[in-house]
């Protein structure tokens, strides 16, 4: 009841000293809009990471490499990766749910009808499309019965239809010339998209084209040699073990342990991780300059309002309350106040994420998260404690005939 009634003694000070009271406000609505602000836009920016993340592999992809050899040693023999290798592993590492044994020809031109693009032409099978995230958009992907038959068939990247295609121009079905090899086109895949600092960070899923792994070999590189063999599990928690199981595996067939590196994502998550920490802190220091500073002016309001008031707690102490009662109406009011401006504060945060949403089309947008509303509205609160709780205290304890003698 005494907190109540000093909530309500808080707006009747509130109203009387409207200007004062308002720029009291005003500093802690100005500390929690930068809280929530900074908030939604390192959200905002961590949502995209995490989407770009996932859309190239996430935590559960592992890239065996072909790796590169130093000029002074490549007179030197040393083993490349081959079928043998996906084979093995296929045979020994039970928690790689998908494998997909690839070969990469980079900066290939791609022709029809006139048109040339350039693109990524890869051989590739079933696998290549959980392993890479990647789906389509019409038609069907490569499959076992087009490896078996060294079928000239191509599966077009959204970059490569953009390219060589006129809008409405029927696709499926349609031939396209790589390296002189005409290639029927059985399936496009899905456009992916992904606006960070004005620019697609997803544009490498749309600038590839995917043959049979087979007809790769025998009309395009006439190699049995692999650029890479990529692996996905469908558990996090088999991650560290199947890398493990590949390493061994790879050790058996490369006794000399070159011609490969086994990657994971997880320096990259590590990597996404540390950013977010700092600019979390960057922006949390930011936020708590405006916070102090709001809590400072709470502060100086409260003494200033004792000093006008002294005579009314020296009454209030003669006929009876206690310095419990005068501290919790203390303490009250200035909760009152840093509510009032946290309230504020995140009205005028969500709406000022809004406008940057509608503004930062070409970068990654704030996004106004349920916990950035909690921890504006918690900390007003513990803005108007501490910064309540000395002005409360000195106020308790003013001896009553001195405070009636107060001029």
């Amino acid at each position: 009841m005494n907190f109540l009634a000093g909530i309500l003694n808080g707006l009747a000070e509130v109203w009387s000293h409207k200007l004062r009271s308002l720029l009291t406000i005003t500093c802690v609505c100005l500390g929690v809009t930068s809280m929530v602000v900074i908030t939604g836009l390192v959200s905002g920016m961590v949502a995209s990471w995490n989407v770009w993340f996932v859309q190239y592999g996430g935590m559960e992809k592992i890239s065996v490499h072909g790796d590169e050899v130093a000029d002074e040693q490549k007179h030197t023999v040393y083993s490349k990766l081959t079928m043998a290798d996906a084979n093995a592993i296929r045979r020994t590492c039970p928690h790689a749910t998908w494998i997909s044994p690839e070969i990469d020809l980079e900066q290939t031109r791609i022709r029809h009808a006139g048109k040339i693009s350039t693109m990524t032409v890869e051989g590739a099978e079933p696998d290549v499309l959980p392993v890479q995230t990647l789906a389509l958009a019409k038609g069907r992907f490569i499959n076992a019965a087009d490896l078996a038959g060294f079928a000239r068939v191509a599966v077009l990247g959204h970059s490569a239809i953009d390219d060589l295609y006129e809008t409405n121009e029927p696709v499926l079905g349609s031939k396209v010339a790589i390296k002189g090899e005409l290639f029927t086109v059985i399936g496009v895949l899905k456009h992916y998209r992904l606006i960070q600092d004005g620019e697609n960070v997803l544009h490498e899923k749309n600038e590839i084209v995917f043959v049979p792994l087979t007809t790769m070999q025998r009309c395009l590189t006439g190699t049995a040699e692999l650029n890479s063999i990529g692996l996905r599990v469908r558990n996090v928690a088999d991650l560290r073990k199947t890398v493990s199981q590949v390493k061994n595996v790879l050790r058996q067939i490369h006794p000399d342990q070159r011609g490969y590196k086994v990657k994971t994502h997880e320096e990259w998550r590590e990597g996404l991780a540390k950013s977010e920490k700092s600019y979390f802190e960057v922006g949390g220091a930011v936020a708590a300059v405006s916070l102090l500073v709001g809590g400072i002016g709470i502060m100086n309001l409260m003494l200033a309002s004792i000093n006008e008031r002294v005579r009314e707690i020296g009454v209030r102490k003669a006929i009876g309350a206690w310095g419990w009662d005068i501290f919790v109406q203390f303490l009250a009011e200035a909760i009152l106040l840093s509510l009032l401006g946290g309230i504020l504060g995140i009205v005028a945060g969500g709406c000022l994420i809004h406008y940057l949403q509608q503004v930062l089309v070409k970068t990654s947008p704030p996004v106004l998260s349920m916990a950035a509303v909690l921890m504006g509205f918690g900390i007003s609160v513990v803005i108007g404690i501490v910064s309540g709780v000395y002005p409360a205290v000195r106020a308790s304890r003013l001896d009553p005939i001195e405070a009636l003698r107060y001029e």
